[in-house]
Order: structure tokens, then sequence, then C-alpha cells
């Protein structure tokens, strides 16, 4: 019988990326052409993305290698980097050499800092930007994305210079579509990132950014009746962490997120009377001097719509700790923790139980109240928590305390997996259950106990099933079936006598693995103290005419002690 992986990777392709203008930009380079055609030729010095812009078309995308870019050579504070053109896109976080954006480091790496600390003396404390950029972005055009840029230092002080803001991004009056991943907004002494005027024909997208030390607010956004989504964000030590003017609210959502000491927390405030709810989702909330959550409706035409809280955790926010100060005004909580309780049967007034609050990590203790209490209303199968991992993983061991059968979510913005492992980076696509095949590692990360079994759940019973591993990432799509290979160079296949597995009839499936004895392409090895091991679960399925096709579950990592 042939080997059923084989006939899966005899058929794995590559997806030819789209035709776009690229234009590569580094710091650090001091020679080749400067005309951005090439990293060996790209544009050059700190000022380089200045050129970038200027020759940027619709469509284009631009690479920024890792380093210090600052609008002006000068000291000119009122130079900044303007977008002029549609949908061009601006990532960092290259380290130079990348043929395509999966080949960069990992995020936090490469660091590509935009900054308007021209003089190179700002510190922690924020008392050092008399000389600061008002302005680092102006963005003059629609659906513009950033992807893996970090902005520092922008927006200090009233602006003179006819900018009209000071911030470190500032969608001009136009600020018609906003993608943002895999960001930074850091030391900013006004605004972090300011769009206005957002038609309902566009959205707002911030995902996976984090926002720390803005004087005002640091994600500040009005709409036109346009969506506005933030997830897996976090907010520290800002004025506001998210402000949010609409007409309506259009089911605004702020998820997955995490807002700690700042002065307001999330703050609506809506113009006209609308029957959608903005809502907040699995969000931890600690430590904000005003309020965490707050609602002011303006409501022009009738009672003012509201936001809906559920999934989260809200403790210490507020001059007041009794029932109800944590919140104000039109908002609606359910099955959350709130400090104080008072909002009915599905809100827990107790000690959340994080890892270390003071030190700022907010992630849940074993034993947690708020492990399996939430509800899975709002969620779809492989969303992911603020550290990317799966949301809604059951812990046996803790009754599940919502209303659906699935409600096995865990409150705020992580959640406990029980997993020794991170499933970061790739997510599955549905399989024939309808839902996300997903691994979790168990036991020891200990090399020496040689105690790791890896499990597979949401799968297709009955499947055949073969586990697979590699110490590289990778990001094959898969042409042969749903899916994607996450795994790159040497990797091994668990296909030796009794490992290629039938899936259960739970849908799960099960390898204890020997850290001795790990297969790799020609030969075994055994496992070391700090390798980090990547594995992942091809599988036989059926598509929805009944035919046989291939699939892989998401990836988890383990990194051995």
């Amino acid at each position: 019988m042939p080997n059923p992986l084989l006939a899966a990777l005899a058929v794995l392709a590559l997806v030819p990326a789209a035709e776009a203008q690229t234009l590569f930009v580094d710091a650090g380079l001091a020679a080749g052409a400067n005309d951005g055609s090439s990293w060996a030729d790209a544009y050059q010095g700190p000022q380089g993305l200045h050129a970038a812009l200027a020759a940027a078309q619709p469509g284009t995308e631009i690479w920024l290698a890792q380093g210090r870019y600052t609008p002006s050579s000068t000291g000119d504070r009122c130079d900044h980097f303007a977008i002029l053109h549609e949908r061009v896109v601006i990532r960092g976080g290259f380290a130079g050499f990348e043929a395509s954006p999966i080949e960069r480091p990992p995020v936090g790496d490469a660091r590509t800092l935009l900054t308007g600390d021209l003089s190179g003396d700002d510190d922690v404390s924020l008392t050092n930007g008399s000389d600061n950029s008002h302005l680092l972005v102006r963005v003059g055009a629609p659906r513009v994305a950033f992807d893996r840029v970090d902005f520092v230092g922008g927006g200090e002080g009233v602006v003179a210079c006819g900018l009209g803001v000071g911030a470190a991004v500032w969608f001009d009056g136009n600020g018609r579509g906003l993608r943002m991943t895999d960001c930074s907004v850091e030391r900013c002494y006004g605004f972090g990132v300011v769009a206005s005027s957002v038609g309902a024909s566009y959205e707002v997208d911030v995902a996976g950014c984090r926002f720390r030390d803005v004087t005002d607010s640091a994600l500040s956004v009005y709409s036109f009746n346009a969506p506005v989504t933030v997830e897996r964000c976090s907010f520290e030590r800002c004025g506001t962490a998210f402000a949010l003017g609409d007409e309506w609210l259009n089911g605004s959502i702020v998820r997955d997120s995490v807002v700690r000491d700042c002065g307001f927390g999330l703050y609506f405030y809506v113009y006209i009377f609308a029957a959608t709810l903005a809502q907040v989702e699995g969000c931890t909330i600690v430590g904000c001097d005003e309020l965490g959550v707050v609602h002011v409706g303006g409501g022009a035409f009738g009672p003012p719509p509201g936001v809906t809280l559920r999934n989260s955790i809200l403790v210490g926010n507020g001059a007041a700790v009794a029932s109800g100060g944590q919140v104000s005004g039109f908002v609606y909580p359910t099955h959350s923790l709130i400090e104080g309780g008072g909002f009915g049967p599905t809100i827990l007034d107790a000690d959340p139980m994080f890892v270390d609050r003071a030190g700022g990590d907010l992630r849940l203790l074993s034993g947690s109240p708020t492990i399996d209490r939430g509800t899975a209303a709002g969620y779809e199968d492989g969303d992911l928590d603020l550290d990317g991992r799966h949301r809604a993983v059951d812990v046996a061991s803790v009754p599940n305390a919502g209303d659906n059968t699935r409600d096995y979510i865990d409150l705020g913005a992580y959640e406990f997996t029980g997993s020794i492992g991170d499933n970061l980076g790739c997510s599955a696509e549905p399989n024939s259950t309808g839902l996300r095949g997903r691994l979790l590692a168990r036991g020891s990360a200990a090399a020496a106990d040689n105690d790791l079994t890896i499990v597979g759940e949401h799968l297709p019973a009955g499947q055949f099933s073969m586990f697979l591993t590699s110490r590289l990432e990778g990001l094959v799509p898969m042409a042969g079936g749903p899916g994607t290979l996450c795994l790159g160079g040497a990797i091994g296949r668990f296909n030796r006598p009794g490992e290629i597995q039938a899936i259960g009839a739970a849908g799960t499936v099960g390898l204890p693995i020997d850290l001795t004895n790990v297969p790799q392409p020609s030969s075994v090895v055994a496992a070391q103290p700090g390798e980090t091991w990547r594995f992942q679960l091809w599988h036989r399925d059926l598509d929805p005419g009944g035919a046989t096709t291939n699939g892989f579950t998401g990836v988890v990592s383990v990194t051995l002690e």
C-alpha cells in the first residue's frame, strides 16, 4: 500500500505571488544603486523611506529592513513621511535578504523603527520630547496597511506645522480604510494612531499591535458607520487605550485584548441612535484610573445604542470598586468577572488569579475561577487569544459554566490551555467536521523526563492520520486539500509501526513522543534541551462531495528544557 503522506506531499505547491510593485529600503545600507529595486540596491539611509514613498504607485508594497528611520535629517519637527496613494502596504521586520514576507524573523527580532526621536535622546520617562517630530506618518489615501512597523517617539506638543494633530500616524481627514498588523506604537507625546472620517464602505482593522506610553489616546477612530475591529492588542500606560466616535457603532468590536494602567480603558461615543451594539469580548482590563469600559451616547434620534461586554475581566478600574464601578453608561455585561459584581448571575466577583498582576503578566493560573467560564456566543472555531493560542480549549477538570455546548472559553484575553506547548502562527482550515484541527502538548517539557504526548482534536473520526515534526517553520499551501504544511527544513514522519493511526470516535488522536528517537528524513535524533520542536498532523478527509482529500491541523511547538 503506498504511503499516504507521499501522495499528499506530491501535490504540495506554493501559491504564486500576486503581481505588484515592491520597493526595498534599508536604513543601514551604504552601497548599491539606491533605486529601491532589490535589497542590494535598496533606498538607503534613515530617510530612505521618503524616496520609496515618492516612487510608489497605487498597490505598491514597501519593504523596510530592520533599523531606525527618521523623517528628518536636519531636526525639522514638521517633516514627516507622507503616503499619498491608495492600497500602499508598508512592511517591516525584514533582516534585509528575504524574498517573501514569510521568510522574516519572528515578530520583534528584526525591528523596523519609524521614530520621531530626531536627536536620539528619548527615554521611558517621556521628558525629552521637545525636539521630537510632531508627526511621523501622514496618510492621505485610502486602504493603507502597515505590517510589523514600530512607531516610536512621535506626536510631541502642540502642532504648529499646519498638520492638524500631533500623532504617530494620522489619517488626514481621509481615513478610508486602515489595516495594522503586528505593529507597535510606543512613547508618543500626543496621540498614537488617529483615523478620522472613515466612510461606511471602508473598514478599520488593527490586530496583534502593542500600544505603550502614549500620553493621549493610543488608538482613536472617528467613523461614519464604518466597522472597526481591534483584536489581540495590548494597551499599557496610555491616556485612553481606545476611543471610538461613531455615527452608528455598526457592530464595532474590541476582542482578546489587554488594557493595563491607562486613564480610560475603552471609550465609546455614538451620535445617532442605532440598534447595532459595539462589542467588547475576551478582554482583560486592569488598573485604569478612570473606568475600564465607558459608553457615552449622543442619541440624536432616540436612545443611544450601547456596548455589550462579555467573557472579560475588569479589576481595579476607577476610583469606585463598589457595584458598577468598573463601567459607566450604557454597558451591558454578561459572562464576565467584574470586581464589585452587581450585574446579574453570569457576573463573577472574585480574584481572577493572574500569574503576576503587579509585574503585568495577566495570564491565568491553574485554578482560576475564570477558566471555562465564558460563553461561545460570538466566537468561531479557530479564534485565537492574545498569545495566538486557540480559544475554546476545554480543561476537563473544570465544569463548563456557559450556556452552550462549546462553552469552555476562558474569561479575559488569555486562554488557559493546560498545554506545555505554543499554538502559534499557523491555523488550520476547517475540516469535514466544520472545525479546525488543532494540537496540544501534554506531559513535561524537560528532555530528560522523556514524557511528551502530542494530542490532536476536532478531527474527522475514522480517518488515517500521521504526525510530522521539524525544528523549523515553513508555509506551503496544500494543493490536494485544505490546510497548510507549516513545517520547514528536515521534516520527520512518525510512520513507523503503530504510529500511523485512525482518528478516534471523539475526533481525537494522540502519540507519545520518544524524545530519544525522533524521526528525521534519513535518520533518527535525540532531542536536546534548548531545542524547539514543532509538530503537525496530516490526516485523510472527505470533501463535501464525498471524495477523499487531505488535511492538516495547526502546529504546536515545544521548547525543551
